[in-house]
């Protein structure tokens, strides 16, 4: 009995973890969610990140320039780009051409 209550306490400490990780980050893993979110929803979630990756002053994103990007991203994402990877693709494929345009 004792390993099976360690098993039966590590997936729910796995599962809140996980839990944990789509409050802050679900908007991000989900195209089809990240797509339908308001502009008040997608900037509440940014801001909400950007106050999670902080510590006292110092803070890894600024959670509104993070909402101006997504909220441009999200107006050019089509149907076809809809995985993480195709948008990292597209994200990336995008800025090697931006850098480009400047010299035409």
């Amino acid at each position: 009995m004792y390993i099976l209550d360690q098993s039966i306490s590590s997936i729910e400490s796995q599962f809140q973890q996980f839990l944990e990780y789509e409050n802050m980050f679900g908007f991000l893993f989900d195209s089809n969610k990240f797509k339908t979110l308001s502009e008040d929803e997608l900037k509440k979630y940014c801001i909400n990140l950007g106050k999670i990756l902080s510590f006292e002053d110092y803070s890894d994103i600024d959670g509104l320039d993070l909402f101006s990007k997504l909220k441009l991203l999200k107006q050019v994402l089509t149907n076809e780009i809809n995985t993480p990877l195709k948008i990292l693709n597209y994200i990336k494929k995008v800025r090697f051409f931006s850098k480009y345009i400047h010299c035409l």
